[in-house]
């Protein structure tokens, strides 16, 4: 198993899985508070982890123009661009408490977490690697990630632009 070879990917693999635990947690718990400070302050770094030790590491599986460089990498990659648009948000937030800047915050945030949730579940899915896949050609590992990715995907989108998209979004808020 290459996990257990790559310090690279064993990192990855440990700060994705805790982010994971840690932005469910952040979710179901009242926002603006100092514990949702704290998580979320330790779910960017995490985040932050394991997308950047995720870059050294080779990629297997369709390579860009011969390079180390794929499909994982790019999305790494947008993961990065979510969760600093969240950050950036937040600190227009706490600048000018603009209603539009705590949304932006929220959806960017949320959609990072979906960004990490479909990770993973495409890892437990597609990754033969793990003995839970079911797939043996890489035509079925396309179609199986692909149509895992869409439905969390349409389903992610669903779920934060119909929650998150309109109203106050102070209402998640411990202090209102």
């Amino acid at each position: 198993m290459a996990l257990l070879y790559n310090p690279f990917l064993m990192i990855h693999t440990i700060a994705a899985t805790v982010a994971l635990i840690v932005g469910g947690v952040l979710f179901l718990r009242s926002k603006g508070t100092f514990a949702h400070r704290r998580l979320g302050q330790a779910y960017v770094t995490l985040m932050l982890v394991a997308n950047f030790s995720i870059m050294p590491v080779t990629a297997r599986i369709a390579p860009i123009a011969g390079t180390g460089f794929g499909i994982f990498h790019i999305l790494a990659l947008v993961s990065l661009f979510s969760l600093i648009a969240g950050c950036l948000a937040l600190w227009r937030w706490h600048g000018r408490r603009n209603p539009e800047a705590l949304r932006a915050h929220q959806i960017n945030m949320a959609f990072s977490y979906l960004g990490l949730v479909m990770a993973f579940a495409s890892e437990l899915i597609v990754n033969r690697n793990l003995g839970l896949s079911p797939v043996r050609t890489m035509a079925q590992f396309w179609i199986l990630l692909g149509v895992v990715n869409i439905v969390l995907y349409v389903a992610g989108c669903w779920l934060i632009l119909g929650r998150l998209q309109g109203g106050n979004p102070l209402r998640f808020s411990a202090r209102r």
